[in-house]
């Protein structure tokens, strides 16, 4: 470190690094407009970022016998870094060049900005993924397995939590935004590019680009473990199989913008209580699908749960809903991603919200009313009784069940 921060302090920059690696300046090899476009060439036309290895091998035909074999890979990887053109896209032990105009990882069905913004809770010190699984084991073990929600099954995303970040590598550069991996499906010889998407500042990270995999193998509530392979830079993603398995689940139809329940034959092990069925979980084809940048008030997006998954226990002039951590849970990860550890904190900060004493993980939910509300309230109203709560009370204590329809 020392040594790094002298060779910084040198006026003259005798010596350059990139990432861990060092070199004098003065046997850094020029790379000119030509060769540049070149490589972007090359690139755009493979279709995805690609090694320096590569690079080398295919565009200025160099192997690893040369005698200048290193300094040439040094160079262009360094020259490259100094191009607004191209951006490194690698991990340690593989380096990756991306440029603009290749095909966006994991498509663009969510921005950036806005999913940086949704998985700030994981900065935020709401982070519980690793209450299951330790840091030690997953590194031990080399793997990490955890539970798909809808919203990470429908698209393809998956936040970048404490345990997927002990198995993954971190960035080689100080100023790097992303890395692409290749992850690979030992069960069906196949894969798929994913992007991880590191966190800076306030703003969470997340992993993108499986889309297409999930939806051809598995559904919401089903476990996957990702795996470190020999390659730095290559992971492999599995689960477990299990019978043909048909069930009414959840969909969303994003030309009607509108969640819907639909048949699904799936082949996957699931947990049955996290797979959002239409038998245990019928009201969630009443939530909004919001645009996504609405998605980001984790608030209202709590609030909006608790009053279309909630039992009504008020009167239409005073409603009140009774809803369980679970449910709520279930709801909210359809919309967008959240832990427990964060609704928890949502709960304990929202006036409108108060836990039930006698049963544990049971909420009541009764929105504020406004000026207008009270104004234009229906004498009528006032008369009507409040629902009987017990039966809410043994439902979510376990002693009692009730098909949604």
């Amino acid at each position: 470190k020392l040594l790094a921060e002298k060779i910084e302090q040198d006026p003259l920059r005798r010596i350059v690094s990139f990432g861990p690696r060092y070199f004098p300046e003065a046997n850094v090899i020029n790379l000119g407009k030509n060769d540049l476009r070149k490589l972007r060439d090359y690139i755009l036309e493979r279709g995805e970022p690609l090694l320096d290895t590569e690079l080398l091998a295919d565009v200025f035909y160099y192997n690893t016998r040369q005698s200048d074999y290193e300094g040439m890979r040094f160079s262009i990887n360094y020259r490259l870094h100094r191009e607004k053109d191209f951006e490194f896209v690698g991990v340690e032990g593989a380096n990756l060049w991306s440029t603009k105009g290749l095909p966006v990882v994991g498509g663009k069905r969510v921005k950036a900005a806005e999913m940086g913004q949704i998985t700030s809770y994981l900065v935020e010190g709401y982070d519980d993924s690793l209450a299951m699984q330790s840091v030690e084991a997953i590194v031990e073990s080399g793997s990490v397995t955890r539970l798909l929600t809808f919203f990470e099954w429908e698209y393809g995303v998956l936040p970048l939590d404490a345990g997927l970040a002990a198995l993954l590598p971190r960035p080689v550069l100080p100023d790097q935004r992303s890395a692409v991996l290749r992850f690979e499906s030992p069960q069906h010889y196949t894969q798929a590019l994913v992007e991880v998407r590191y966190p800076t500042g306030n703003r969470g990270g997340w992993l993108q680009g499986l889309e297409e995999f999930f939806h051809a193998h598995l559904v919401p509530g089903a476990p996957i473990t990702i795996a470190r392979t020999d390659e730095p830079n290559v992971f492999s993603i599995s689960y477990d199989e299990a019978g043909e398995t048909e069930e009414r689940i959840l969909t969303y139809d994003e030309k009607k913008n509108k969640f819907a329940f639909a048949n699904v034959t799936f082949f996957a092990a699931v947990d049955t209580d996290q797979l959002p069925s239409q038998s245990r979980y019928g009201r969630l084809n009443r939530l909004k699908a919001f645009p996504m940048g609405e998605r980001r008030k984790a608030e209202m997006i709590l609030e909006h749960v608790a009053e279309t998954l909630g039992e009504q226990v008020g009167t239409p002039a005073a409603p009140r809903y009774a809803i369980s951590m679970d449910d709520l849970l279930m709801g909210y990860t359809v919309l967008r991603p959240g832990s427990r550890a964060f609704l928890e904190a949502l709960l304990a900060n929202n006036d409108d919200f108060e836990a039930d004493e006698g049963t544990p993980g049971l909420y009541y939910y009764a929105p504020a009313r406004s000026v207008e509300d009270e104004e234009d309230e229906d004498v009528e109203d006032e008369d009507e009784p409040i629902a009987d709560v017990q039966p809410i009370r043994r439902r979510y204590g376990g002693r009692y069940t009730e098909d949604d329809e």
